[in-house]
């Protein structure tokens, strides 16, 4: 058997792997929100799928509306987490 070391010291400590990505149906939004465990992370989730109407759209949740993304943003700053604007790609 072969024993595998890692070197957390070469981690930096804010790495926070909850992630949640998601954009408006029209992609003029696209957002990251982060969270320091998956409780927060289900929790944004939980809301984007029931209350939201978002839908599973590759790796991304699509949402209706830029008010969706607005409410989404709301509710990761409400729940401790980080949102990151991302830069909307245009052709």
């Amino acid at each position: 058997m072969r024993s595998i070391i890692i070197n957390t010291s070469l981690l930096p400590d804010t790495v926070k792997p909850f992630l949640v990505a998601y954009f408006s149906g029209d992609a003029a939004q696209r957002q990251l929100s982060e969270f320091d465990d998956d409780k927060g992370k289900q929790n944004l989730i939980k809301l984007i799928i029931e209350q939201l109407n978002g839908a599973l759209n590759g790796d991304w949740y699509k949402l209706p509306s830029d008010g969706a993304v607005e409410d989404a943003r709301k509710r990761t700053r409400d729940l401790g987490g980080v949102v990151y604007d991302l830069p909307v790609r245009k052709n």
